[in-house]
Parts: structure tokens; sequence; C-alpha cells
């Protein structure tokens, strides 16, 4: 969302965490709790390139792996919203 008066504001938030972050800048930010991701959700919103970064990583590390890579895009989409 942006303040006008050249500053730029986003806002993430999640059960336990809020973010709030105001700049001169443009900026985009996501906050995620770790959660599991069903396999169909990862086959239609990640890349083959993002897929195998997923399925190439210890499974205990899938999880984390998943919701970083979600995060990064929902902060990138609000980075370029404005664009």
């Amino acid at each position: 969302m942006e303040c006008g008066s050249g500053w730029d504001f986003n806002i993430s938030y999640t059960e336990q965490l809020s973010v709030v972050e105001i700049s001169e800048k443009r900026i985009g930010i996501d906050v995620e709790r770790i959660r599991t991701f069903s396999p169909k959700a990862v086959k239609k919103y990640y890349s083959k390139g993002e897929q195998i970064e997923v399925y190439d990583t210890q499974e205990e590390l899938c999880d984390r792996i998943i919701c970083e890579i979600w995060t990064h895009k929902e902060a990138h989409c609000k980075y370029i919203k404005n664009l």
C-alpha cells in the first residue's frame, strides 16, 4: 500500500507475529507460519525449478522450504503491486 509523499507501507501478520514496514523505497514483506502444503498445491503454484528445490531437500525440511518460497513469492507480489 503506497502512503503517498514518496513513502511506502506494508503489513503482514500470522497468528503470533505482525510486521509493519514503512520506507522511502518500494517494499514488500510477508510472514508465514510453517505449515504443510499439499503436493497438489506445490505442483499448481510452484515453478518446475522450485518444485525440484523442494523435493531435492531432506524430507524434514520440505515444509520449511515450501513456506520460504511461498513467503518470497507473496512479498514480491506486494513489492510489484504499485509498479
